[in-house]
């Protein structure tokens, strides 16, 4: 069985904190050894444009709260991500009209 949730906060100007693990069970393992992951983390990132081009770059850190014995999942990581955003995009101001 695998449950995720999402969570994720967008404070302003291309910013983003979000958290989505994958929380996986085995039902037909033996529980003294260990039969579910559950692990806890986070990914901050910001879309930017380079030129005309829009990127998204994100760090994430994330580790296993709970994790099988058997050495098959690592207890903790560390990514990046780097991605460069094709289509059609309109440019939107992030700073709120003043009322007249």
């Amino acid at each position: 069985m695998c449950l995720q949730y999402f969570a994720a906060y967008f404070p302003a100007e291309g910013w983003r904190v979000e958290s989505s693990p994958n929380m996986l069970c085995n039902w037909n393992v033996n529980w003294k050894g260990g039969g579910a992951t559950i692990p806890m983390g986070v990914q901050v990132g910001k879309v930017f444009a380079i030129g005309e081009q829009p990127f998204s770059a994100s760090l994430e850190g994330g580790y296993e709260v709970v994790r099988l014995r058997d050495g098959s999942v690592p207890g903790g990581l560390i990514g990046l991500e780097f991605t460069a955003i094709f289509g059609e995009h309109k440019k939107t101001s992030h700073k709120r009209k003043k009322a007249e």
